[in-house]
């Protein structure tokens, strides 16, 4: 779950923080891993055209968005 292009860009970050990792210790690595995103909060949902342009795929949670736009839980 994302709500804003920071925490997807320092996702992104880590991905490859891992790959490298993982390069140095002479293991094998795909260069063809796709990132993707839930949208679950408003905020996310606002800039998903951002978001788009920084990720392979995303899921659109339309019970979460719900749930938080009518201000209730999933449980309820």
């Amino acid at each position: 779950m994302i709500s804003c292009l920071e925490e997807l860009l320092q996702a992104k970050a880590l991905l490859e923080e891992s790959k490298q990792e993982l390069l140095s210790e002479g293991k094998k690595v795909s260069d063809k891993i796709q990132v993707g995103i839930m949208i679950e909060v408003p905020s996310a949902a606002l800039i998903s055209d951002v978001l788009a342009k920084h990720c392979d795929f995303f899921s659109i949670g339309t019970n979460d968005l719900i749930s938080v736009h009518m201000c209730c839980r999933s449980n309820e």
